[in-house]
C-alpha cells in the first residue's frame, strides 16, 4: 500500500464529500457525489485487502522460517508428563479420600 495509491483513494473520497455536499443544490451532483464516495470506498477496501494479505503472508513467512513450534519427541515427553500428573492427582486424591476425577485434565501449555 503506496502512499500514492492511498493519496489518490482520499483524494476520490474527498472529491465525492465535496460534490455530494454541492448536490444540496442540484440533485445530479448528489448523485455523482455519490457514485464518487462509493468508488473511493471500494478503492479503500481493496487497499486494506492488498494490506492485510501482505501482513498475513509475511506473519506465515515468519513462522515458517522459524520452523516447528513441537516435535514428536516433545510430544511424547508431553504425553509422558500427563500420565504421571494423572497417576500423582489421583494419588493425592485417594490420599485426601476424595473421588477418582471422572474427566481427562490437560496440562497448561
Amino acid at each position: 500500500m503506496s502512499s500514492r495509491n492511498v493519496g489518490a483513494v482520499a483524494l476520490v473520497i474527498l472529491l465525492g464529500l465535496v460534490i455530494g455536499t454541492l448536490g444540496l443544490v442540484e440533485a445530479d451532483l448528489y448523485a455523482v457525489g455519490v457514485l464518487l464516495l462509493f468508488l473511493g470506498g471500494v478503492g479503500a477496501a481493496v487497499l486494506m485487502g492488498a494490506y492485510l494479505i501482505r501482513y498475513f503472508s509475511a506473519k506465515r513467512h515468519a513462522l515458517a522460517a522459524a520452523g516447528p513450534s513441537i516435535t514428536y519427541g516433545q510430544l511424547g515427553e508431553r504425553a509422558e508428563l500427563e500420565g504421571q500428573f494423572q497417576g500423582q492427582n489421583g494419588a493425592c486424591r485417594r490420599w485426601f479420600g476424595l473421588p477418582p476425577l471422572t474427566c481427562a485434565c490437560v496440562l497448561p501449555g
